[in-house]
């Protein structure tokens, strides 16, 4: 049956779920905090449905959510869906963990408030240990005590959130490089390739207007599959007026050299902009 299944999407038009793709990974660590409270609320939810017809909607949606990720799941193990694909439906989950946790801890709230303020004391010293870094610092300083950053098992998507927020995306400088390619875009009215990292070039395009400009996918370099991929670059890059270049970018040897001999038309700390005609 798996392999039917298989057979029948990979040669249709949705092969493509099998492929490969950038996302947050983690299986269930992140759930282990909130468990206890979704699972309570979702299964007295479901108990107590005569009483509180309201409960049961979003109660059986949870269970169809959770269906959903079951038979996602198979599919990956079928080889059908990628890990990326698989993830698009893991984290629906999310949605209704949360909306089960709230109906737990609401009924938690009323029928054993003890036990609740002991669940979030918990819940409280773990976070305070992993975002001050204090767990970090002890493992650090005293492995023999602490060989691993325990709280970091089961906070992984919180603190991963957490740093992402204090970490800047975008410097000023990059602001100002990409803000000369977009006005140079305007005047030249060509796609203007940015060889940067992933990260960067998404940021780029989006602020730049060029997110969705078709055939220049292949300017995405860090997918290409070829040994040689610094010769495939300045091959594709020919068909460009202009390339905005990061500094912090590390490129092939035979790819500096070209773009070497290429005018520079702006240039800031960030990166600069050549002409390739």
């Amino acid at each position: 049956m798996a392999c039917l299944i298989k057979y029948i999407i990979q040669t249709g038009l949705v092969s493509g779920l099998s492929t490969p793709g950038y996302t947050y990974i983690e299986l269930y660590g992140s759930f282990i905090l909130i468990a206890p409270c979704a699972i309570f609320g979702l299964i007295t939810s479901i108990r107590n449905y005569q009483d509180n017809a309201g409960s049961l909607p979003p109660a059986l949606i949870s269970i169809a959510v959770i269906v959903t990720v079951a038979v996602a799941l198979f599919l990956y193990n079928s080889g059908v869906f990628s890990a990326y694909y698989y993830y698009k439906f893991y984290y629906l989950l999310w949605a209704f963990a949360f909306l089960c946790t709230a109906r737990g801890v609401t009924l938690l709230f009323e029928e054993s408030k003890t036990f609740l303020i002991c669940y979030l004391a918990c819940l409280a010293t773990i976070f305070i240990l992993s975002i001050s870094g204090l767990d970090k610092k002890i493992s650090t300083t005293h492995p023999d005590l602490s060989p691993s950053i325990a709280s970091e098992s089961v906070t992984g998507v919180y603190s991963f959130n957490y740093n992402e927020m204090k970490t800047p995306k975008i410097s000023d400088e990059k602001t100002e490089l990409w803000i000369a390619a977009d006005r140079l875009r305007t005047s030249a009215n060509q796609y203007i390739p940015l060889l940067g990292s992933n990260i960067d070039v998404y940021w780029y395009q989006a602020q730049t207007r060029q997110h969705y400009v078709p055939d220049y996918r292949y300017f995405y370099f860090w997918l290409y599959n070829t040994d040689d991929w610094g010769s495939e670059l300045i091959d594709r890059l020919s068909e460009a007026d202009y390339c905005a270049v990061l500094f912090s970018q590390d490129l092939p040897d035979s790819v500096k050299q070209f773009l070497s001999s290429k005018e520079v038309v702006y240039q800031n700390a960030a990166g600069y902009i050549v002409r390739l005609d």
